[in-house]
């Protein structure tokens, strides 16, 4: 490697300072390796639904709801539906309730009578759910209809503890949410018979244009011209005639399609950890990279006179004075040949002894300066 008056700067394989930045380098062969298309794709139509409900978590230690308003309605709701109870909301005075939104994955292929976990969030001013038990709940999806109940005890990973008056207090984990394993029953479950598909969709997670033609080609090399992709992300593949009435033995069968995934030029930057992350495909356009710090110190002294013009027995009064100092480290210009390599960037980057904070700036600026041929994004 030569800078730009063609001297030669040697390199300095020492990292000293970049303890917190990690280079990940995609050697020839992490290129070259296949992947699944299931690990790469997922099938149209399989992902999971989202279910909500409103209840009540009782139990609870003195934590539950102060102001009541909804809870009360809802306690009094409960009594008179469960025992035929005519209870006044306003009579109802209880802080070992507390009014919750239950959430859940309703699996795609789930069936009626299988279970699932739910989680339960308080919705009023509760300070903790700890002990305390999910009072049955329906819960709904998008389209209004109920698809399971849930209930049983929560548990939330930690606990709340305090003294009287809550002058003193310990506290771990988000005592506010809990979880009940198992706790959805399902009574209903979406149509997912696939015994009538005629085609299959296969849906990439990260689109691309080469990837999704590289998939098209895999499918149809296999098993005939019976994939197109319409986008990036999408496949669409007809079910021969021998796997009609099969369509669970041909989705594995394509899944089971090693492909190469075509790998996007892109540096990922995580400023607060000082992470990172790079592709072998960033390349570097020819650019002359400067790099030099600058310190500034500025400190006060208390100086005491000790001038002979000092009366006998009078108190000296301190003085203080401020001293400015400014340091600046030699520069080092070093010149990036045309389209550098993620290797040529590194050495180059050592050889200046960046540190984690000016890596990052630098990785800015080469992308400002249109030098840095790789999208560059900042977490």
């Amino acid at each position: 490697m030569r800078d730009a008056k063609g001297g030669k700067v040697t390199k300095v394989r020492s990292i000293q300072g970049m303890c917190l930045v990690v280079f990940i380098l995609m050697t020839g062969l992490a290129l070259s390796a296949s992947v699944r298309i299931k690990d790469m794709a997922m099938v149209q139509g399989t992902n999971a639904n989202k279910l909500i409900g409103y209840g009540l978590v009782v139990g609870l230690a003195s934590t539950g709801d102060r102001n009541k308003g909804i809870t009360d309605a809802t306690i009094a709701n409960l009594l008179k539906s469960l025992g035929n109870l005519s209870v006044n909301s306003t009579t109802v005075r209880t802080q070992d309730t507390a009014a919750v939104i239950v959430t859940a994955d309703l699996p795609t292929f789930a069936k009626p009578g299988d279970n699932a976990d739910v989680m339960v969030s308080a919705l009023g001013d509760s300070t903790s759910l700890q002990g305390g038990t999910l009072l049955l709940t329906p819960l709904r999806g998008a389209d209004g209809r109920i698809y399971g109940v849930a209930q049983g005890p929560l548990s939330i990973g930690g606990f709340n503890v305090g003294t009287a008056g809550g002058l003193q207090q310990a506290q771990k984990n988000h005592t506010l949410v809990g979880r009940v394993p198992n706790g959805l029953l399902i009574h209903e479950a979406p149509d997912s018979s696939m015994l009538n598909m005629t085609a299959v969709t296969w849906v990439l997670k990260s689109p691309d244009f080469s990837t999704a033609t590289r998939v098209v080609e895999a499918i149809n090399n296999r098993l005939g011209p019976i994939a197109e992709a319409s986008d990036p992300a999408t496949i669409n593949v007809i079910l021969p005639k021998q796997y009609q009435g099969h369509p669970v033995e041909f989705i594995d069968k394509v899944g089971q399609i090693e492909v190469v995934p075509d790998q996007v030029a892109k540096v990922v930057v995580n400023e607060r950890t000082g992470t990172v992350v790079m592709g072998k495909n960033v390349t570097i356009s020819p650019v002359a990279i400067a790099h030099g710090g600058l310190t500034i110190s500025v400190k006060t002294k208390t100086i005491v006179p000790t001038s002979p013009t000092v009366q006998v027995g009078a108190a000296a009064k301190p003085a203080k004075q401020t001293e400015l100092k400014v340091e600046e480290k030699s520069n080092h210009l070093v010149y990036m040949k045309d389209s550098a390599t993620l290797q040529d960037v590194v050495d180059a980057l050592n050889a200046l002894g960046v540190n984690p904070r000016d890596l990052i700036a630098i990785l800015q600026a080469l992308k400002e300066a249109g030098a840095l041929n790789a999208d560059l994004e900042i977490l």
